[in-house]
């Protein structure tokens, strides 16, 4: 194959590439994290949760790292420790390091203030837990998932 057309099919190729990526609703997260912030503020929690909740892989992981992101965060807690379970590993990694910087800001009486239902976060430190116990992930996983799920039961309360 002669150079130009070499170079006229990896540009169709890539052209082809970056439509099919626009068109599957994905999202490239800005590297400034000010800029990143106010993105994630603009739009709201609920396109961030639905992500979360979705099937695409892509917008799933821009939801991910928008999960500490969000107007009331500990919203994010469920999904990010039902994804920090699944076998998608760096997506697990991922979700599980930003439910523990999440857990770890919240305050007290984060349910009561927000007027949030108490069971979905109970399920959320079960998972965690289990996540702990699971002797098949690194111990580094299992160890900052076991502290994560104390903080959230002790955030909790009886």
């Amino acid at each position: 194959m002669r150079p130009r057309a070499l170079g006229l099919s990896l540009l169709s190729l890539i052209a082809a590439n970056a439509l099919a990526f626009a068109e599957s609703g994905a999202r490239s997260a800005p590297a400034d994290p000010l800029e990143f912030r106010a993105e994630v503020r603009l739009a709201g929690d609920a396109p961030i949760l639905e992500a979360l909740a979705g099937d695409a892989t892509s917008a799933r992981a821009y939801a991910i790292r928008a999960s500490t992101e969000l107007r009331t965060p500990a919203l994010a807690l469920p999904a990010l420790a039902r994804i920090s379970a699944s076998r998608e590993a760096f997506e697990a990694e991922a979700a599980l390091h930003q439910a523990a910087e999440i857990i770890y800001h919240l305050e007290e009486d984060f349910i009561a203030r927000d007027e949030l239902d108490r069971a979905p976060f109970q399920e959320a430190a079960e998972i965690l837990h289990t996540i702990s116990e699971d002797e098949a992930l690194p111990i580094g996983w299992r160890v900052r998932a076991g502290l994560a799920a104390l903080e959230l039961r002790d955030r909790l309360g009886p």
